[in-house]
This record gives structure tokens, C-alpha cells and sequence, in this order.
């Protein structure tokens, strides 16, 4: 959206607002330093992901989660897999030293996990 309330002319749905498509439960967004845009997704009841999102991509919601694959769907960068203790997407930062999100040192953080 742009400042006055406008769709930008470089949106990728011309005429929508919408950016990306696909997504569960965002949780977080943050930038790295280069511009890359990141997101923090809890699943229905596993696979918390974090996605690098991309214009007009589909990132699955509900057809896919965690690993699973579809033509044309962009899969996470990291998810939680079938964990169901529900960690905070910033832990998937801290303890993934190897993950592409390493350097960007972004600080995404969720909600609490909920007891029942």
C-alpha cells in the first residue's frame, strides 16, 4: 500500500493489495539488512515456519505445510516440523546457525505458546 492508501503500480495483482499469498498465521515480519523480507508463520499445529517472501509467490496455506511440496508453492526456509511444543519462530533462528537467515540477525518473535 502505498502512503495515500493506494495499491502500488508495481504491485504483483494489479489492482489488489494483495503481496503474497498462502500464508497461515504470520506471526512476525522482519527485514534483513540487504531488504529481504521474512516472515514468521505459526501451523494449524506443527510446522511454525519462517519464509522468505517473495512478490506474488504462494507460500501453500492450507494445501501445504512444513516439507510438504506442490507445483507452483514455495516451501519455508525453516519450519518446526511435526514438534507440536510450538517454539517461537525466533528460536528457529537461534538454533539454526546454518539457516540463510544467520546473517541477517533479523529479530521476528511470536506469541507465547498456549497451554491448554
Amino acid at each position: 500500500m502505498t502512503i495515500d492508501g493506494k495499491v502500488p503500480d508495481d504491485n504483483p495483482f494489479p489492482g489488489s493489495y494483495v503481496y503474497s499469498l498462502g500464508h497461515r498465521n504470520p506471526q512476525g515480519i522482519a527485514w534483513s539488512p540487504d531488504g529481504r523480507l521474512f516472515v514468521a508463520e505459526h501451523g494449524q499445529s506443527a510446522n511454525d515456519e519462517i519464509n522468505l517472501i517473495v512478490a506474488g509467490q504462494n507460500y501453500g496455506w492450507p494445501v501445504v505445510s512444513g516439507d510438504e511440496e506442490r507445483r507452483g508453492m514455495e516451501g519455508p526456509l525453516l519450519h518446526s516440523g511435526n514438534n507440536t511444543g510450538r517454539p517461537r519462530a525466533s528460536h528457529l533462528l537461534e538454533t539454526n546457525s546454518s539457516s540463510p537467515l544467520s546473517s541477517a540477525k533479523a529479530s521476528m518473535s511470536s506469541t507465547p505458546p498456549r497451554t491448554a
